[in-house]
């Protein structure tokens, strides 16, 4: 099995904002910056309801790019929208919370994993041998995910 390291602390990082916001447009951005920085996107839940309230939607997305042949970036993005309703102008109102969690998977393709004997040369190679770079792929997974909240901030704060 691979072994996922967490890069994030707690929860990962959270944005929210209770008021204006232009979703197509942020959605948009952030699709933009997955395919700049060669991240591969999967939807992997959308739930839409529609409450007397508003809509409630729930999102899942995760960001997942090959670095080496044996390491991957791993970043699920969940968006949490409540009372959500269009407006005007492709603005919609509502609570939105943003939630990036970042892992860095090592021995991705399970090709470690066949037999004891090589998990345990696995866990040796993971402990002693690369520890360095793994370090180092976990500083640069959580800058450039630093960078996504940070264009994602940019956009909600348009709307401030």
């Amino acid at each position: 099995m691979s072994t996922k390291i967490k890069v994030n602390l707690g929860q990962g990082f959270r944005l929210k904002q209770n008021g204006a916001f232009d979703l197509d447009k942020i959605f948009k951005k952030m699709k933009e910056w997955s395919k700049k920085n060669k991240y591969e996107f999967h939807e992997k839940d959308h739930v839409d309801k529609l409450l007397q309230n508003g809509h409630e939607i729930i999102l899942k997305w995760v960001l997942t790019k090959e670095t080496t042949d044996y390491m991957q970036y791993e970043t699920t993005i969940e968006f949490l929208l409540k009372g959500m309703y269009k407006i005007e102008n492709g603005l919609s109102v509502g609570n939105l919370q943003i939630t990036f969690k970042s892992n860095l998977i090592l021995d991705y393709e399970n090709k470690w994993q066949h037999t004891e004997f090589l998990k345990f040369l696995n866990s040796i190679y993971n402990k002693y041998i690369i520890t360095p770079k793994i370090k180092k792929h976990m500083l640069k997974l959580s800058g450039e995910i630093e960078n996504l909240k940070d264009l994602t901030k940019k956009e909600l704060e348009m709307y401030r």
